[in-house]
């Protein structure tokens, strides 16, 4: 039976959205941006796992690099997000808004 590797999903997830997001902003990759995108694509799954201590937790599953976020209204996860932020932010209830316990993101499944 293959395990799944949640830090290496993770870390490869988090790559090419940096990736992505540093060639909009940029429009190419140094070798510098290269060592960025790696050491933050690396802590991303311990980032996560520190959730817990926040009073809420937005989940924008189409990320800030989608299209969602760039078209005239915004539409799916992306309108969602700002919904809430903007709830949360005026002081109003945001039923999107989560609060995860503590160990939500496991630091490993089957490393």
């Amino acid at each position: 039976m293959r395990r799944f590797d949640l830090a290496s999903f993770v870390t490869r997830l988090m790559r090419g959205k940096l990736e992505r997001r540093t060639m909009l902003q940029k429009g190419a990759i140094g070798a510098e941006d290269r060592a960025t995108i790696e050491r933050r694509a690396a802590s991303a799954l311990a980032e996560l796992g520190h959730a817990h201590r926040f009073d809420r937790v937005i989940v924008n599953h189409d990320g800030e690099d989608s299209d969602h976020w760039r078209l005239g209204a915004l539409v799916g996860d992306a309108r969602r997000s700002l919904a809430t932020l903007v709830a949360l932010l005026e002081g109003r209830t945001a039923p999107d808004a989560e609060r995860w316990s503590e160990g939500t993101v496991p630091e490993s499944a089957g490393a």
